[in-house]
């Protein structure tokens, strides 16, 4: 009979001898850097909101060419840097993600989107993400979307290739600043009440591509590189970067894998995606992509995209960062370390290597460097410049 991993019948020195082993794979796997390649595409106003010229029969198919426009863009940028000939990743890029983020309220439009109207929409860009290659990811925001309650403020993690993967999440706090609707009811004009945190909307559900999705408050996403690579993205949206919403769940995810045993990633991304919000130093708990057009901290390259078909203004200011290492902030390493000390790694959760390729990778910063700056600094970026 074969043993099992750590089976009771195995020596003590073979029993140490196999955790560190999987330790190792592990640590190898883990330490393999991801770079990110962000593109930011920013308008400067919320959408088609409140804008009398707009068309409310046509909105959904401009809103799909706007968003068609993006992923084409992004696509093809990701496919000269990252693909050979044929559109495929190559080997030795498997670990650079390429996504475009777009800043928040980007997809409002002058009525809010039914469910209907949002799964129908999500079905198309489903078929057109799932034809793109790997580590190609969206971070899509935001639209307002009317359920039976009221409006919830919903920004969409997309992750492109034949194993597609889409998160929705919905914005936890709202700011006095917030667009809100309004309709008509019995003759008369009434507000539209928008949703937060405190609403249960866990019965609101849709299907894409016979796969049933539901909006989440969590705003952790657990995503993949194409050999298989993990890692964490936290979106805050506006408000809730203010409140640590990303810091709080981050908290209690690391917690529970305390708790169980669990191995954790290290890497970890901190998208804010607002209209107008400053960062808050205690609450960045990753290296820092921040979507806002009053924000400026990156060291980028600015363009345009024209022809935009949604919206009053038909260009957008596209940002592209140069590629940047994916970590998570140095309070947080030192506990996630320590979770993945070879000593506690459980029994269930060997690593295989079948789908995964470490390959070496040269980070793009000076690893030295990484300490910690003084306050003036982090109030301005969050923490450590070099991370950014």
């Amino acid at each position: 009979m074969k043993r099992g991993i750590f089976d009771d019948t195995e020596t003590e020195n073979e029993n140490v001898a196999k955790k560190r082993r999987i330790a190792t794979l592990t640590d190898a796997i883990e330490n393999t850097t991801i770079a990110l390649q962000d593109n930011i595409i920013i308008s400067e106003i919320a959408g088609e909101f409140r804008q009398d010229t707009a068309n409310i029969s046509d909105q959904r198919t401009r809103l799909y060419s706007y968003i068609e426009t993006i992923i084409t863009h992004t696509a093809n940028k990701h496919k000269k840097d990252n693909c050979n000939l044929n559109g495929e990743l190559k080997t030795d890029k498997s670990h650079f993600v390429t996504r475009a983020i777009t800043n928040e309220f980007s997809f409002f439009t002058k009525q809010p989107l039914t469910l209907e109207e949002f799964e129908e929409l999500f079905v198309k860009i489903a078929d057109l993400a799932e034809k793109q290659p790997q580590n190609l990811h969206f971070i899509l925001s935001s639209f307002a979307v009317r359920l039976t309650p009221g409006v919830i403020n919903v920004a969409a993690y997309i992750e492109c290739g034949p194993k597609l993967k889409i998160n929705f999440i919905v914005k936890n706090y709202l700011s006095t600043v917030d667009p809100v609707y309004y309709e008509m009811q019995k003759a008369k004009k009434v507000v539209v009440p928008s949703i937060n945190v405190r609403c249960d909307i866990s019965a609101y559900c849709f299907s894409i591509k016979n796969e049933i999705y539901n909006f989440t408050f969590n705003n952790i996403v657990e995503c993949n590189t194409a050999c298989g690579k993990q890692f964490l993205t936290c979106i805050d949206i506006c408000f809730d970067h203010f409140k640590g919403v990303a810091k709080n769940n981050l908290l209690q995810k690391i917690s529970l894998a305390e708790q169980n045993q669990d191995f954790f990633p290290k890497q970890c991304s901190h998208v804010i995606t607002s209209h107008t919000i400053d960062r808050v130093a205690d609450n960045v708990v990753g290296t820092i992509t921040h979507a806002d057009k009053s924000q400026n901290i990156h060291l980028e390259t600015i363009k345009e995209i024209n022809n935009i078909p949604f919206g009053v203004k038909t260009t957008r200011k596209l940002i592209e960062i140069p590629a940047r290492i994916c970590l998570l902030a140095p309070e947080f390493l030192n506990r996630v370390q320590n979770i993945n000390s070879f000593e506690k790694v459980s029994s269930n959760k060997a690593i295989s290597l079948d789908n995964a390729e470490i390959t070496s990778f040269t980070p793009y910063f000076d690893s030295s460097k990484l300490t910690e700056t003084k306050q003036s600094e982090k109030s301005r970026i969050g923490f450590g410049t070099h991370y950014f």
